[in-house]
């Protein structure tokens, strides 16, 4: 609810956090409660824009088709987004949004409460320009909400895995500085009653069954539930459907069934992916990886890692791996623990050292070869 109440109060908001964390499933449910309160939410999926190929002209046209598509403007006004580009066509790109916006503002739908929520915003990684003029102008609509009234009735949220300064490198610009930073945590002891109603006539008993899933979890929403599936399909393969658990058995069995279906041979039984993605992001870039790695390694060795807001604890911090806990970084949940332990930590700083030995013999063997036929 806590971003419900910020968009509703009309703060910027963003919910930059780790993949299969919830962000979309929050978004929807978000979503629904707004329009219920009348609210005009325009959900934007910006992956679908975001070619590493396509330049800003048609990145800001796709956005404003989104957009208009997204308000219904064909229907409610007649209105022809083609006519409207190209009348503006002598404008910049990020002109003919402002001047769009104003105009959806002030005469299209002048009364109207506007929120826009913005997913999938990490995807503006992989295009070849920069957007700062994107997020400036959202940091512009706040700032001037003073002298231009209209500005109150428009509001922006942010989904996606990336920190402000990935997204905008001019941070005197940043709306994230002025902005409402949501937190997600996953599922609690206190949250989980729809999953034990699943269970409920299947297996038994289901709130200790649901209390061990999640010892092992620590609330992480897709392993969660992932689990929970997993137990269910089980429990269908049974006499009558019905998976009873001996009093005092749960843990063990827990366990059990954790090593079977999820660490054992965990590259192959990764479906839909899951740890993969943790480790991809991890891993794809050789210089971050190294220190991140360094750093992650001292937290399974038990070091004290204190939270110092770092490029390199975000990185982990956005993968998902680690949590903030009183001060310090820890290992998510035990899952992540056993698949990323000290020998995966060692095996991949020693193929990252192997490929640098590899680099250097190579610049080596061609610094020999240019000199030999100069």
């Amino acid at each position: 609810m806590e971003l419900y109440q910020a968009l509703k109060q009309g703060k910027f908001c963003s919910i930059l956090d780790a993949r299969q964390m919830g962000k979309s499933s929050l978004l929807v449910r978000t979503k629904q409660h707004l329009e219920a309160e009348k609210f005009c939410c325009i959900s934007l999926n910006l992956s679908s824009l975001s070619d590493k190929n396509t330049n800003r002209e048609c990145w800001y046209k796709g956005l404003l088709f989104q957009i208009s598509g997204e308000l219904n403007l064909i229907k409610k006004i007649n209105f022809n987004f083609n006519i409207w580009w190209n009348q503006h066509r002598n404008l910049q790109p990020i002109q003919r949004l402002h001047y769009f916006i104003r105009e959806i503002l002030t005469l299209y739908l002048p009364q109207a409460q506007l929120i826009f929520l913005m997913d999938e915003v990490d995807s503006l990684l992989s295009l070849p320009f920069s957007l700062d003029d994107f997020f400036s102008l959202i940091r512009f609509y706040y700032s001037q909400r003073a002298i231009a009234l209209e500005y109150n009735r428009l509001t922006f949220a942010v989904f996606g895995v990336a920190t402000p300064s990935d997204l905008i490198k001019d941070s005197l610009q940043s709306p994230f500085l002025i902005g409402t930073e949501i937190k997600l945590s996953g599922f609690k002891a206190t949250e989980v009653q729809p999953l034990i109603k699943g269970f409920e006539g299947k297996v038994s008993p289901p709130n200790l069954i649901l209390k061990e899933i999640l010892l092992w979890t620590d609330g992480q929403p897709f392993l969660t539930q992932k689990i929970c599936q997993i137990i269910w399909k089980i429990s269908q393969k049974r006499p009558r459907k019905q998976m009873m658990i001996p009093e005092g058995k749960e843990k063990k069995w827990i366990a059990i069934i954790i090593y079977n279906f999820i660490l054992q041979n965990w590259q192959f039984q990764d479906e839909p992916e899951h740890l993969k993605t943790i480790q991809n992001r991890l891993t794809y870039h050789q210089e971050k990886t190294q220190k991140n790695l360094k750093i992650y390694q001292q937290i399974l060795q038990n070091v004290d890692v204190k939270v110092d807001q770092s490029l390199e604890q975000t990185e982990l911090l956005l993968s998902g791996l680690v949590v903030k806990q009183q001060g310090l970084l820890k290992v998510k949940n035990p899952i992540y623990r056993h698949v990323f332990n000290l020998n995966w930590v060692e095996d991949q700083l020693t193929q990252f050292q192997d490929l640098e030995h590899q680099d250097l013999e190579y610049q080596s063997v061609f610094n020999k070869s240019s000199f030999s036929s100069s």
